[in-house]
């Protein structure tokens, strides 16, 4: 039972094993230079659209309440803590997501 549930797992991300031609390069000398410049740019394609992202939820959530300010104070403090709550809301929902997740993944394992 358990031989055939690993047959099936998937990696979320392709491992260097996998593609031959990486494996080829790895068995080449290469300096630390350029393996740190290979490690650097798979970080980046992971992790920087996540940057972008909490960038633009930011500058929204800026813009919007600039905009609002010009109207009254009323509208400029009722858009602040809706903001504000929304994004706390969302900000612990990832994060209960997560504690599921890796609270799943120790009963699997």
């Amino acid at each position: 039972m358990e031989e055939h549930n690993n047959h099936h797992r998937q990696p979320l991300l392709p491992s260097i094993s996998d593609n031959h031609e990486e494996q080829q390069q790895l068995k080449l000398e290469v300096s630390v230079i350029e393996r740190t410049w290979v490690e650097s740019n798979k970080f980046w394609q992971i992790a920087g659209p996540s940057i972008f992202a909490r960038l633009c939820l930011y500058s929204l959530a800026v813009v919007t309440q600039s905009f609002v300010g010009h109207i009254s104070d009323t509208d400029l403090a009722a858009i602040s803590i809706a903001t504000t709550v929304i994004t706390y809301i969302t900000f612990a929902f990832l994060v209960m997501i997560n504690n599921i997740f890796l609270f799943l993944r120790t009963m699997v394992f």
